[in-house]
């Protein structure tokens, strides 16, 4: 959540590796700067941080860079289910060496535009390798996503057993590393009210929004605040109904 010191650095970072004449290092910077500029809700400016990749350039960066820009693309309101394919496609074949995570992060990208019983099969099949390969973060993630894909299908008492799962990975200490922790808050919430667990919803709920209130105060730029708190609203309205 330490957007502003992010954006100082990542913007340094971009600046000199331009000059370095190290092609896979940038765009990973570039990654960085455009993912948290989607995190502050500004897609528009994510975008110059993720021009098209050379043909040539190694499968690794060319399935990253797909990715991201589908991501990018859905946070546009443009389809993106069909980019996300083409992403996992550099897997495939003479590129199945490429690393297993990182194909299974693409994966866990794409999950909210494909079907929701395949998103479910791909989060669980994801969450066994994670628990595998002792990838906490990851393997976190992924749980998250089956949970949204059970409440997609009405599954509602297994979304509440997993909710209670993932309780740990809701304490505000807990540094998530693979994506943003108010999504796995929204979800869990949403699993509390939906079995009728108010109380636990509106506590979990107001926990969420006042780390949001307080990045907002202090670790996000005056530009952004705006939109930063508008791409969270569904949680911070839930809190002001209360338990």
């Amino acid at each position: 959540g330490r957007y502003a010191r992010a954006l100082a650095i990542g913007e340094e970072g971009v600046r000199l590796l331009r000059d370095s004449g190290v092609p896979h290092f940038l765009s990973g910077m570039e990654h960085v700067m455009a993912s948290t500029y989607l995190r502050l809700g500004r897609p528009e400016l994510a975008g110059r941080y993720l021009p098209e990749i050379a043909g040539c350039a190694p499968a690794l960066s060319r399935a990253l860079r797909m990715a991201k820009r589908a991501v990018h693309a859905a946070a546009l309101g443009e389809a993106a289910l069909s980019s996300f394919d083409a992403a996992l496609v550099c897997f495939d074949g003479a590129s199945a060496a490429l690393p297993s995570m990182v194909r299974w992060r693409i994966v866990l990208d794409r999950a909210p535009h494909a079907r929701p019983e395949q998103t479910l099969e791909e989060a669980r099949q994801c969450a066994e390798w994670a628990a595998g390969a002792e990838h906490l973060a990851l393997e976190r993630r992924a749980r998250m996503t089956e949970l949204q894909a059970l409440l997609a299908l009405g599954s509602i008492e297994a979304a509440a057993d997993l909710a209670g799962r993932l309780q740990e990975a809701c304490a505000p200490g807990w540094e998530a590393s693979d994506f943003d922790r108010v999504e796995l808050w929204t979800a869990v919430v949403q699993a509390w009210d939906r079995v009728g667990r108010v109380r636990d919803a509106g506590r979990l709920a107001a926990t969420g929004a006042a780390w949001i209130d307080r990045c907002a105060r202090d670790e996000v730029p005056e530009a952004f605040v705006e939109s930063y708190l508008r791409m969270h609203a569904a949680i911070r309205s839930r809190a002001k109904r209360g338990r």
